[in-house]
């Protein structure tokens, strides 16, 4: 079955051609001459009918899951960057001992010399151990958002992909206009 477009005629009707006709002139049944136009432009404002029925194009398969796949990447990414942004704002951090008095600095150092309890060294263990886990939650975070930024990008990739192997299967299927067999002319 070859899918067949119809042409507006200044009379009111319809006069149905194939993509094999472009270029061509064709003859309305109220016997004006029509001009076939280009492939592209016959594409573009296609009526198309089918020989017994109205045929339902093909949807692409990824058409519908591309769209939620970027995004679900995209807010993925996005949340991402704003765990990153808030885990760097949130970050543990020891006091700065330049802004401490002389003798709270001279105390520090006294009990990380003589080793004695104090609450400087449970802060400082304090802070190693939030370290490490804000270090953890730092890394899943970044993973997270490469993982969310392949998934976009590869989706996006994908459905380029598939639009294009579908555009190149319409032109192969398509014959150009010049290839027709001699024997078929157009109605004159």
């Amino acid at each position: 079955m070859v899918a067949k477009i119809e042409i507006p005629c200044p009379c009111g009707k319809s006069v149905p051609v194939t993509i094999n006709q472009c270029g061509m002139i064709v003859t309305c049944s109220c016997g004006r001459e029509l001009a076939v136009p280009s492939r592209r432009e016959l594409l573009g404002t296609r009526q198309t009918i089918d020989e017994d029925a109205s045929v339902e194009e093909e949807k692409a398969p990824l058409s519908g899951w591309v769209r939620l796949f970027q995004w679900i990447g995209g807010s993925l990414a996005v949340l991402a960057l704003i765990g990153l942004i808030v885990l760097y704002i949130y970050r543990p951090r020891l006091p700065d001992f330049h802004k401490l008095p002389p003798a709270a600095a001279y105390q520090y150092f006294k009990v990380l010399r003589t080793g004695e309890r104090s609450p400087w060294l449970e802060m400082e263990a304090r802070y190693v151990r939030d370290h490490n886990i804000w270090l953890g939650l730092r890394d899943i975070v970044a993973v997270v958002g490469i993982i969310a930024i392949v998934l976009f990008c590869g989706v996006t990739l994908a459905g380029w992909w598939e639009t294009r192997s579908n555009r190149k299967e319409e032109d192969e299927i398509v014959e150009p206009p010049g290839a027709e067999s001699e024997g078929t002319e157009s109605p004159s």
